[in-house]
């Protein structure tokens, strides 16, 4: 510390040393505080006045470091049956060593158990190999198919051209407007093929031995409802039951003839498009008598008129109430002259 010009000597000096700061005080300059950077032992410090530079130097030892705590050395636990055996008793006190007003524990050594391999015998290569092949994963390279499109107002329809599908094996995912099939044929051949679902309402697929068909059905198009008959006891009637909710009534339609029915409708819910045409080809229906019978909230009734079946002797009496007298006199006295020529 340079203390010229005001100092000649260390008359006049106060000096004052903790084991952290220095402290120096002086009636010709202001106290000065000076922090150390490390821990001193001040009764060992030395103060010294340099006259010739005017400086005063102050010497002090620094306290050393303590020194660090050995690792112990780790124990490896024998596995021979005839070595003995060693309960811990010996180790279980704690070790303290102290050395200038530090206190360092040392914890007993840790004891390291070696781990057990597992058996080397002549089937190990064959396990080995069965765990990389259960983890291992099969790359299936698929196949494009030949496939033809035909397109009508409310269809597209699709025809996949392989044979020997596995219905076992479709998988179908669609995301993004596009509906993927992925399958596999008995050759044990896979096949890739995707197809637009944009415009579409719903779709199916059906397999065959030699292809497989993908029908789509195009939003907006007239699609076929689920419906179940149920005939009379007499035969003088059925009951057509389209199960589709939701019908609005005002959008109904029937058509009917002595051996089809045609109905017509539209959802309120999905705005959908119905049409159920159905034939009677053993039937004869009476088209003045055929209605529908209501539309409620979970379906639609029709009631069918059935011309009931006429035995012959009633087809004849049917007829021949037509007829006129004198052509109903004539025959009878035809089948009379019939009768008595037999007679003969």
């Amino acid at each position: 510390m340079d203390l010229r010009p005001m100092y000649t000597s260390a008359a006049g000096i106060d000096l004052d040393v903790s084991a952290t700061q220095v402290k120096i005080e002086s009636k010709a300059y202001a106290p000065l505080c000076i922090d150390l950077p490390f821990p001193v032992v001040e009764a060992k410090g030395v103060a010294k006045f340099d006259k010739a530079t005017k400086k005063l130097i102050v010497t002090l030892p620094v306290v050393p470091e303590a020194p660090r705590p050995t690792a112990p050395t780790p124990r490896v636990e024998s596995t021979s049956e005839d070595a003995p055996i060693d309960d811990g008793s010996a180790d279980a006190q704690t070790t303290e060593t102290v050395q200038q007003d530090h206190v360092i524990a040392v914890s007993p050594p840790a004891t390291v158990t070696t781990p057990k391999l597992p058996p080397t015998d002549e089937f190990a290569p064959y396990r080995e190999f069965a765990a990389m092949a259960l983890h291992d994963k099969p790359r299936t390279t698929y196949k494009t198919p030949k496939v033809t499109e035909q397109e009508t107002e409310s269809h597209i329809s699709y025809l996949v051209h392989v044979p020997g599908i596995e219905a076992a094996t479709v998988s179908i995912l669609e995301e993004a407007n596009v509906a993927r099939l992925q399958f596999r044929t008995a050759e044990g051949l896979w096949f890739e093929w995707s197809f637009s679902v944009a415009n579409v309402a719903e779709w199916t697929h059906d397999i065959a031995t030699t292809n497989m068909a993908v029908v789509c059905t195009k939003v907006g198009a007239l699609k076929t409802p689920p419906f179940r008959i149920s005939t009379s006891d007499d035969g003088t009637s059925m009951s057509l039951l389209v199960d589709v909710p939701s019908v609005d009534p005002s959008t109904v339609q029937t058509e009917f003839t002595s051996s089809r029915m045609t109905l017509r409708f539209r959802t309120l819910r999905e705005a959908q498009s119905y049409c159920l045409t159905k034939d009677f080809d053993d039937t004869h229906l009476e088209p003045a008598k055929c209605s529908v019978a209501s539309v409620a909230d979970d379906n639609v009734l029709v009631v069918l008129s059935v011309c009931k079946a006429e035995t012959p002797v009633q087809a004849a009496e049917a007829v021949a109430a037509t007829m006129a007298p004198a052509t109903k006199a004539a025959l009878i006295s035809r089948f009379t002259n019939d009768v008595m020529y037999e007679l003969d």
